[in-house]
């Protein structure tokens, strides 16, 4: 937010904040004028600086406990990049979660207000905590595909093909008669590994639009190149399945 003034800043979350709109005036109209009175007045017998001082010390700390109870992506991305923690920044869900933020923040130009902090957090912290996370991807893509392919190919089957060898071009023929059943299953219960395989190609699909390449050692990057050639012909099919089945995404 360009203007440092808190009653401008107050209003602007009134729209978000899910708290009394007559709380958020005591912010933006009471307060101040409090403030004011104190800068031209100063204290009466009836008042201690002290006290005083305690009073705005707690009225701010509601303010900031609103402000980062808000479900926008700026607060969300706010929160990755000051608390840099490895137990809660450890899986590739945690990765796809940042790119999206990055990706979204950046299309409305609020990332803008970060950019030392990114700057550092893509420079320092992820590199720290990749490594780990990688050698996850590569005990998770092959895994996840074993979960899935299997049953896919019994439906298949009925239409002399299997996963690996079918083409994209193929899949709306090999469709024919196994539709119905094909949703089913990818709706049911393939449909977690579906999901955790969404966030792999995801994240392998557009980590490069938000991390710093250049701060990750080139083992890393060329382990996540590879990942993302192995996975991206496999997924594009596994995508045009659930869209042509009719599959809920």
């Amino acid at each position: 937010m360009e203007t440092k003034s808190l009653p401008k800043k107050v209003t602007a979350l009134k729209p978000y904040s899910g708290v009394g709109i007559s709380r958020l005036d005591y912010f933006a109209h009471h307060l101040p004028h409090l403030r004011n009175r104190f800068l031209h007045l100063g204290t009466d017998e009836t008042e201690s600086i002290e006290n005083l001082s305690k009073d705005l010390i707690y009225d701010l700390e509601e303010v900031l406990t609103i402000f980062y109870r808000l479900n926008l992506d700026a607060i969300s991305f706010l929160k990755v990049l000051r608390i840099r923690s490895n137990v809660n920044f450890s899986s590739t869900k945690d990765l796809a979660n940042y790119i999206r933020l990055s990706i979204s923040l950046a299309k409305s130009r609020h990332a803008r207000y970060f950019t030392e902090e990114v700057e550092s957090f893509n420079q320092t912290f992820i590199p720290s905590v990749l490594e780990d996370i990688v050698i996850e991807m590569e005990r998770d893509v092959p895994k996840l595909l074993e979960e899935i392919v299997p049953t896919l190919d019994v439906f298949l089957s009925r239409n002399k093909i299997d996963f690996q060898t079918l083409k994209i071009k193929e899949i709306p023929e090999k469709l024919k008669g196994i539709k119905r059943r094909m949703a089913t299953n990818l709706e049911g219960h393939l449909n977690t590994a579906i999901s955790e395989l969404c966030e792999l190609n995801y994240f392998l699909s557009t980590w490069k639009k938000a991390l710093d390449a250049r701060a990750i050692d080139s083992a890393i990057v060329a382990k996540l190149e590879e990942l993302g050639k192995t996975l991206r012909p496999e997924y594009q099919k596994l995508k045009m399945l659930i869209k042509l089945s009719g599959a809920k995404d």
